[in-house]
């Protein structure tokens, strides 16, 4: 099922290499980019001010002590120093999260306040804006943050609490949404190479190329390790991302990604038959587009496309029972269309507001006694206004509307007050619904074991 990913992201990289390549084996350059979507949001006190603008909280930018929930986040400086190797272990550093090292549900998962199963089905990531919660995973967050290389990280931004407000389902304990670099901060040519004790084996390479209004990255790595001391945990994970950030003119802006994650990994316990030793492979592949235009001073709109697909392969025989084998391997699939309009209604007001729809598909007849694939289609109105009150209050209200095909309609509702009751200490209150509808499997799930 990858295949078609990989032919379209080859040909993607192909087209776009031909408008021309110019390499500087430089140092990186320094250098801030602001997209239309932001340009009609800011004032010069966001520039001459150290707290840092969040984008992803309520949809619209926002400093971080004005935004509806607690946010962490996770800058360059902190990736560089905290001797990460992964998300997971990054999100260590986040107040109340949990996370896992192991590759025994995928890969190493994290999750916030106590809610962590074997699959992390209660948080939203999303990479530059794309959710990549796994529908074959019961919706589960593990490989999603293995979708990128921490070297083309900029920032992660961590909202600790509810957010269905803003992304619907999946958000009920929070989002957590990775953010890359710019294409023109990644000029030239950079590579990395780092080995250790238990078998740590990671490499990088990095191509950045162009210059004025069209720039491009290519990312290519690996990382791996023996595991936890006595188990079966090996595990390699290698990936390929492409970014292309295009000016079409003044108004108009084009980004491009495509991307392709393999993970294989040791599963199971010595001494059970139940749960044997074994190798297990995950591959999924990625194709995003998103279109911004700048509709005046005060307004803009956001495109945004994607596709993704994923194939999981996990079996076993059964000795005690000859003929009996266990395998839980299978594919799934996932389109998405959002549209959103961002509006300074005044010089008090801030609006947003838009549309998604989500279209999954699941195979697997391990998992569901069918060959058929199983449909879930997701349509979601949101919305969210900013209204400062006063220089020391401010009021965020805001809503969900969503339509599962199995699960019916739902409503997440959203209303924040933050008062800035002195410098640099803020105080937040609030009441938010939010929801979990059940996954293709917990719905559908039929597992049944044949003799051969």
């Amino acid at each position: 099922m990858l295949a078609p990913t990989l032919r379209l992201w080859g040909a993607l990289i192909c087209q776009l290499g031909s408008v021309g390549l110019a390499i500087a084996q430089t140092p990186e350059p320094v250098s801030v980019s602001v997209s239309a979507a932001n340009a009609t949001v800011l004032s010069e006190a966001d520039f001459l001010t150290e707290m840092p603008l969040v984008l992803s909280v309520s949809r619209l930018p926002q400093r971080l002590d004005e935004t509806p929930g607690a946010v962490t986040i996770i800058d360059r400086d902190m990736i560089r120093l905290s001797g990460a190797r992964d998300v997971a272990d990054l999100l260590r550093l986040v107040p109340g999260f949990q996370t896992s090292t192991a590759f025994e549900t995928g890969a190493p998962l994290a999750s916030y306040h106590g809610g962590f199963d074997a699959y992390s089905v209660r948080m939203q990531v999303l990479v530059d804006g794309r959710s990549v919660y796994s529908p074959y995973f019961f919706g589960g967050t593990g490989s999603g943050l293995e979708t990128v290389a921490l070297a083309d990280i900029e920032r992660i931004e961590v909202l600790r609490g509810s957010n269905s407000a803003a992304y619907g389902a999946r958000a009920m304990l929070g989002v957590i949404n990775i953010i890359t670099r710019h294409t023109a901060d990644t000029l030239g040519l950079q590579a990395g190479l780092s080995a250790g004790e238990n078998g740590v084996r990671d490499a990088q390479a990095r191509i950045g190329w162009g210059r004025g209004d069209a720039s491009y990255r290519l990312t290519v790595d690996r990382r791996g390790d023996d595991g936890l001391a006595g188990s079966n945990g090996h595990n390699l994970v290698s990936r390929v991302n492409f970014r292309a950030d295009l000016s079409v003119n003044a108004r108009d802006e084009i980004q491009l990604r495509a991307g392709s994650l393999a993970i294989d990994a040791g599963k199971g316990l010595f001494g059970y038959v139940d749960n044997a030793p074994r190798e297990s492979s995950l591959g999924s592949g990625y194709l995003q587009l998103d279109w911004r235009r700048n509709l005046g001073q005060d307004q803009d709109i956001a495109f945004s496309a994607s596709h993704g697909e994923e194939t999981y392969r996990d079996n076993f025989p059964y000795v005690p029972v000859p003929g009996l084998s266990f395998d839980f391997g299978g594919r799934s699939s996932s389109d998405t269309v959002s549209l959103q309009h961002t509006l300074r209604y005044s010089a008090n007001v801030r609006l947003v507001w838009g549309g998604e729809f989500r279209h999954e598909q699941v195979s697997s007849r391990p998992l569901y006694n069918t060959d058929a694939a199983l449909v879930t289609d997701f349509t979601r109105l949101f919305g969210n206004a900013e209204w400062r009150l006063s220089q020391a209050l401010i009021l965020n209200a805001g809503a969900m509307a969503e339509k599962s095909s199995i699960n019916g309609d739902s409503v997440a509702p959203r209303l924040m007050l933050n008062w800035h009751v002195a410098g640099g200490q803020t105080l937040r209150a609030g009441v938010s619904r939010a929801f979990r509808p059940p996954s293709t499997f917990e719905n559908s799930g039929d597992i049944r074991y044949a003799l051969e």
